[in-house]
């Protein structure tokens, strides 16, 4: 049930990179702009930032997947913290099937929707994450 020292390191390193790719991504699509001799527009570096955020992503779906089997599914077993660890996964769900849209849904609503929701949740993430976290230290310190 307990993550050791190592697996907390590596999933700690592909969220954090993750995350941080993502924010930086957000902040160059939504109001970085270059100058062109036809106007503004993105800023090439952009194109790097989401190639790279799209490929620690991937490392993050099989983490994802590691932390079902070794994390989430004993969880379930004993019955500890459901609902902020199912909160958790229902974020990384959401930010999954929204990626997918962002691909996927061509140039419609559907893909600016997905590309709102996947900003807002994204960027929630370390709340959610302190939050299991902070429970987990405070559901330790009442069972002793």
């Amino acid at each position: 049930m307990k993550l050791g020292r190592n697996e907390m390191r590596v999933l700690g390193t592909i969220a954090t990179v993750s995350y941080f790719t993502g924010a930086v991504l957000f902040l160059l699509s939504n109001w970085l702009r270059v100058a062109t001799p036809i106007g503004e527009q993105h800023s090439p570096a952009e194109h790097w930032v989401r190639a790279f955020h799209t490929t620690i992503t991937y490392s993050a779906t099989l983490a994802v997947g590691y932390l079902i089997k070794g994390h989430v599914l004993p969880g379930l077993r004993i019955r500890r913290r459901i609902w902020s660890g199912g909160v958790n996964l229902g974020v990384v769900v959401t930010l999954t099937v929204s990626a997918l849209m962002i691909f996927y849904a061509g140039e419609s609503d559907w893909n600016s929707y997905a590309t709102q929701v996947h900003a807002i949740v994204g960027l929630m993430c370390p709340i959610f994450l302190l939050f299991h976290a902070v429970f987990r230290y405070k559901s330790r310190r009442n069972v002793r």
